[in-house]
């Protein structure tokens, strides 16, 4: 089965549920507020996130399809018009993605450049960065301290080994304290792997606007549950920023890839608006927090679902416009040879007595199969009736893709006839006799294979 419809669905559903669950962040946010867990928002955006790696529509859509078999006849079906456009699709999300990296690379590389240009911060500095470190519960061996002439504002950054990155600038002691404390909270918070993953989220959905307000959204909401948090380590909010607002200068621009301790004028009147506003809001509690994330998910489960059957509607429409183009052009130019064979007599007596599969029909007429087929195996449908004159249309896609299959029809006078179909492929049988047909797929090699499809019946050509 070609892999570009696959993976282009996946990734359409992918971005659409994500997006949709941003929406439903927004509702969840309100509900919260009213009920006075706002910091519990942060923990809910990272769940957010997630939907934009993890494809679970696409997965809903597999689990649907295993449970009632509604639309096999249509998922993934190809022509050649609806493989173009996913080529075409693709080309171009390939070229974003690579633009996406190269841009990150350059940030990384600027990153790299200032801690390359930093120098150790003085002895005393050291020590009441190693004594806020215990007090957090972090160990100083694995995040450091320098300074940078580079570096316009506190700011920590680096992975595997983080660094606290000071400007050359004498702090007093409460000041180096407020910016050790909101740094080190920020990688307590694992916010620089957050911010990170937001990023990659952003170049692999590139095309959808909805993940840059996302990318906003955890730019802010990190530093108000930063905030949150480091004002009560200090143990007076109003004390924390007013300190922060004498030490806040420098480039205002932001920075999706490290935390800082400002981010402009705007940004950090927000911030503290935020922090009057919720203040006195108490830690959620464990009931609190099962009840929300319940919510978060119900939310999810149905938006989700929703997006994934509005999604398949949309591919089955795309599929019917662009279906009756293929017959036609086949029709008129079979691409694959036919061949035709008279059956053994002990081929007749097989196939009359084995078990014949069932084919769902659908709106349009079709029937659909899935299909896994034995080596050496052979599957029949039940007999049907068709009309001299007519046709049967016949459209399947073979697992592994690199495996041949006879595909073909039993014809009333104990012929045979079948075409050889690797990975994809669609063929017409025009019928000179009137009487009951089966549709008949054997594998006659060594190898399992699933085979779906479609097939259906035309009165006439």
């Amino acid at each position: 089965m070609d892999w570009t419809i696959e993976f282009l669905y996946a990734l359409v559903i992918t971005t659409l549920t994500g997006s949709i669950l941003t929406l439903a962040w927004y509702l969840i946010g309100r509900i919260l507020e009213r009920a006075g867990v706002t910091n519990i928002l942060y923990d809910l955006l990272k769940v957010v996130l997630l939907f934009y790696y993890v494809p679970v529509g696409y997965l809903v859509l597999h689990l649907k399809i295993v449970f009632s078999g509604y639309w096999e006849a249509y998922m993934f079906v190809k022509t050649p018009l609806i493989l173009s456009i996913s080529y075409g699709i693709i080309a171009v999300w390939l070229a974003g993605v690579i633009w996406g990296v190269i841009s990150y690379a350059r940030g990384i590389r600027r990153l790299h450049n200032l801690c390359a240009d930093s120098i150790p911060c003085p002895a005393e500095v050291q020590k009441q960065f190693a004594a806020i470190c215990a007090e957090l519960h972090i160990s100083a061996k694995r995040v450091g301290i320098v300074r940078s002439y580079r570096v316009p504002v506190p700011q920590i950054s680096g992975l595997l080994r983080p660094k606290v990155m000071l400007p050359v600038e004498d702090y007093s002691e409460e000041e180096l304290r407020v910016i050790l404390i909101h740094e080190l909270t920020h990688y307590k918070e694992h916010d620089i792997w957050l911010k990170q993953l937001a990023a990659i989220a952003a170049i692999l959905h590139f095309f959808n606007p909805v993940v840059r307000i996302l990318m906003r959204l955890i730019q802010r909401w990190s530093e108000y549950s930063c905030d949150f948090r480091a004002g009560r380590q200090m143990g007076s909010h109003r004390e924390y920023f007013s300190i922060i607002l004498a030490i806040a200068a420098g480039d205002a621009a932001q920075d999706y890839i490290s935390p800082r301790l400002t981010e402009g004028k705007s940004e950090l009147s927000e911030r503290i608006e935020r922090m009057i506003k919720n203040q006195h809001v108490k830690p959620y509690t464990r009931l609190r927090a099962v009840i929300a994330m319940a919510l978060a998910l119900i939310l999810s489960t149905g938006s989700v679902y929703g997006a994934t059957l509005s999604a398949m509607e949309l591919y089955e429409s795309v599929y019917a416009g662009t279906e009756v183009s293929v017959e036609e052009a086949i029709t008129a130019e079979p691409e694959l040879m036919e061949f035709r064979e008279k059956l053994s007599p002990v081929e007749a007596v097989t196939y009359a007595a084995m078990p014949k599969a069932d084919a769902e029909p659908n709106e349009e007429g079709s029937y659909g199969f899935n299909w896994n087929i034995k080596a050496h195996g052979v599957t029949l449908t039940r007999n049907f009736k068709a009309c001299k004159g007519g046709c049967i249309y016949v459209t399947v896609s073979v697992v592994p893709t690199d495996v041949t299959v006879q595909v073909g029809i039993i014809e009333p006078d104990g012929f045979k006839r079948y075409v050889k179909i690797t990975d994809y492929g669609s063929h017409p049988f025009y019928l000179n006799t009137t009487g009951s047909y089966n549709v008949i797929i054997e594998n006659k090699t060594d190898t399992p294979v699933n085979v779906m499809g479609t097939y259906f019946i035309r009165d006439s050509y």
